[in-house]
């Protein structure tokens, strides 16, 4: 009976978490894609081809940056991110010197290779992909809202049903407890009966035993040099006006060719980072596809799940209504018990009153046997001691008895005359008369032990 009772708590236990599982699954999966783990990836940084190092790269969801990182001297910025919910982000890369820039829309993927080109200036650019992922995810939700209000009409349906079923169980288990303890003390009570019986029956064994002694006795007992160079230098006047004729040519040479090279490279760079923007925009846009029919997927199975746990809930319900019949039928019976054991406890209670009396009756029979046991030691001790005194007088008749038939036998012969014959037979009568002063004596100890012993 106690087995059932604790695995109907365990079953009523499992039904209330599984209760309170639906609701969050629900909004977990509205918040959350299949693909929700690790996910790592990187950011290359450039300028006309070139590799930055020290930009730093931001990663912001929802407001609220989910990474960061700076750029090495190979212009890459490597990110791990921990439990990524697969939803849109945008990434942020700036540098002194150069304008910052931002992707906005889009998705990470395991392996993904972000690259940016940076252009010289001042300022912000930014790239917005247009994405429909959340609003799939904003109709899945609504959807799956009214599924999940159903669901928890069946949880607060089945809550009821398993307070009905805790309530009809613990009368259960406190009427199993007093059946129980009532039996328990019923056994106590028929043990002690028994053990009074037992001890009657032997204090009877005693009496008859001492009886039958007092009757024996009445008959006989746990766990680079710098590279320093050195620029050594030999020159003549002459050679030192030629050359530095030359140098002053060769340096606004220089500066004209430095100055071209710059106005070409920042126009090279220019036209690097319009293309990076645009591979930037395209791959951005290729992600977001892909995610927007992960979006799809994921919302489809969030739906079928949804529908899965009302149902679930719903058979729940079903199922603790029935658990909370059972229960009422069970306390019932629980109670039927408890009035049938308080019944046994009364019938075992007036037994053992009964084996209690015969017990004391018993023990008075041992008291009375053990008593009149000593008593009759007594009076035979008493009786022994006036024995001795009945054998000397019993011997001594035997002699005057024997004198009389010698006297008998000599008058019927005529051996003795009558004067001589009344002088022998005075002699034996007043021996007769003195026998029977002491036997008197006798017998009247004999009356006094008979009734001091009240025999």
């Amino acid at each position: 009976m106690k087995k059932n009772l604790i695995l109907f708590g365990i079953l009523v236990a499992s039904i209330n978490l599984n209760a309170a599982v639906i609701n969050n699954s629900i909004e977990e999966n509205i918040n959350q894609t299949a693909n929700v783990s690790n996910v790592k990836f990187s950011v290359n940084v450039s300028y006309s081809g070139n590799p930055l190092s020290g930009a730093s790269v931001n990663i912001i969801q929802e407001g609220k940056s989910i990474g960061s990182a700076t750029t090495n001297i190979k212009g890459s910025a490597a990110f791990n991110i921990a439990n990524y919910n697969g939803k849109l982000v945008s990434i942020t890369t700036s540098l002194a010197g150069y304008q910052s820039y931002t992707i906005e829309g889009t998705a990470l993927s395991n392996g993904k290779s972000v690259n940016i080109s940076l252009v010289k200036g001042t300022g912000s650019a930014t790239t917005i992909v247009e994405s429909k992922v959340e609003s799939i995810y904003s109709k899945s939700e609504d959807k799956v809202n009214k599924i999940g209000k159903k669901a928890e009409q069946h949880v607060e349906d089945t809550e009821k049903a398993h307070e009905g079923a805790e309530r009809y169980n613990e009368d259960a288990k406190k009427t199993e407890d007093a059946v129980i303890s009532t039996n328990d003390k019923t056994e106590a009570i028929r043990k002690k009966a028994e053990e009074a019986r037992k001890k009657a029956n032997e204090d009877k064994t005693i009496a008859d035993k001492t009886r039958k002694e007092a009757s024996e006795l009445s008959t006989g007992a746990e766990k680079e040099i710098s590279n320093t160079s050195d620029d050594r230098a030999k020159s003549a006047q002459e050679r030192t006006r030629l050359a530095k004729e030359r140098e002053e040519n060769l340096s606004r040479l220089a500066k004209e060719r430095e100055e071209n090279l710059s106005k070409l490279a920042e126009e090279q760079a220019i036209l690097e980072a319009e293309e990076a923007a645009k591979k930037a925009e395209k791959d951005a846009k290729k992600e977001v596809n892909q995610a927007e029919k992960e979006a799809k997927k994921e919302t489809e199975k969030i739906d079928e799940e949804a529908k899965e746990k009302e149902a679930a809930a719903k058979k729940e319900q079903k199922d603790a209504e029935k658990e909370e019949k059972e229960a009422k039928e069970k306390a019932k019976k629980q109670e039927e018990a408890k009035k049938e054991a308080v019944k046994n406890q009364k019938e075992a209670e007036k037994e053992q009153k009964e084996a209690e009396k015969e017990q004391k009756e018993a023990e008075k029979e041992v008291k009375a046997a053990e008593k009149a046991k000593a008593a009759e030691a007594k009076y035979q001790a008493e009786l022994e001691k006036l024995k001795s005194s009945q054998s000397s007088i019993d011997d001594k008749r035997s002699k005057i008895d024997a004198d009389q038939k010698k006297l008998d036998k000599k008058i019927k012969k005529g051996k003795m005359d009558a004067e001589k014959a009344k002088e022998e037979q005075a002699k034996i009568d007043a021996k007769h008369s003195k026998l029977d002063e002491s036997q008197s004596k006798i017998e009247e100890k004999v009356k006094k032990i008979k009734k001091k012993y009240k025999k």
